[in-house]
């Protein structure tokens, strides 16, 4: 007989005495400042991001070295308004200082001050405007700048008083024959991508308008947008609605694709002040005050660094 060899012991595996490696960890610092720029253009607001960037170097550094980014922040995130100025009639600061283009006699005239010369400089008298009668008063009403040019409405006749300030010639476009003398209705100013745009009311609805060119290769005012507010209104302020006729709407301001309105009536004090973006149709409350006179509103439309 063949004799059977005895089983083979097989050998235990000795546990690796090699220790694993860590995993990689990527912290915020990690990342690039490509990366940190995509997301910074999610945050909400223009604060939110000067917040965000004064966190650390690194952050601030991102920001601050791109031109681009800065720019495509500002295209997709509207300034956020900062106040109000209001003046009222019959009081004068004597600390308060403007720039004012001045109109006298029967023609138009700016005068310009330069903040690096410091010093005034006085145009001469253009004749582009219609000759108004002599000794005529504010016969333009309060001036706004669209993409580089200023424009002034005529306070009764239907006519623009345009200023380039590159070359500060003077010209003139016409206005809505319907809106003539109704400057408590309607206001100039530009739309969020730089437009000329005019907005108006007609109880409480708005319209929008641009300047376009017609068939006949004219410029014209093409009505845009007729945009009905009362819902909005009556929700946002609580008026009831029985006696929402005693009130009435009013433009006094456009700035950047937002319209600035209030809501006024012969017994009602104070007044109602709101806020409507053309882009996104959402409609603000945003204080209650007496409507003294002018109001101007003012944005942070930079960053400060």
């Amino acid at each position: 007989m063949t004799s059977q060899s005895p089983p083979r012991r097989r050998r235990r595996r000795q546990p690796s005495t090699a220790k694993p490696q860590p995993p990689t960890v990527t912290t915020i610092h990690s990342l690039g400042d490509d990366l940190l720029r995509e997301i910074f253009l999610r945050l909400p607001s223009l604060p939110s991001l000067v917040r965000a960037a004064l966190t650390c170097r690194g952050f601030l550094a991102a920001v601050r070295s791109s031109p681009a980014f800065r720019r495509r922040f500002r295209a997709l995130h509207q300034p956020p308004l900062l106040g109000f100025f209001f003046e009222s009639i019959g009081e004068e600061s004597p600390d308060s200082f403007r720039v004012v283009a001045s109109c006298h006699k029967s023609r138009v005239r700016a005068s310009v001050f330069s903040s690096d010369t410091r010093e005034w400089q006085i145009l001469p008298w253009s004749e582009t405007a219609p000759a108004q009668p002599s000794g005529k008063k504010h016969w333009l009403l309060s001036g706004t700048q669209v993409n580089g040019n200023l424009y002034w409405a005529h306070a009764e006749h239907a006519y623009i008083v345009v200023m380039d300030t590159a070359t500060r010639q003077f010209s003139c476009i016409d206005l809505l024959e319907h809106l003539k003398g109704q400057g408590y209705l309607y206001n100039l100013g530009g739309t969020k991508d730089g437009k000329l745009c005019i907005v108006s009311v007609a109880g409480f609805t708005l319209y929008t308008w641009f300047r376009r060119v017609d068939a006949s290769g004219a410029e014209e005012w093409m009505l845009h947008n007729v945009i009905p507010l009362e819902g909005e209104i009556l929700q946002a302020t609580e008026i009831p609605e029985d006696e929402l006729c005693e009130h009435g709407l009013q433009v006094f301001a456009f700035l950047d694709g937002i319209v600035f309105m209030s809501i006024y009536g012969e017994d009602i004090l104070p007044s109602w002040f709101l806020s409507f973006c053309l882009e996104t149709r959402k409609l603000e409350k945003l204080f209650k005050r007496t409507f003294d006179h002018i109001v101007y509103p003012y944005t942070w439309g930079g960053l400060p660094f």
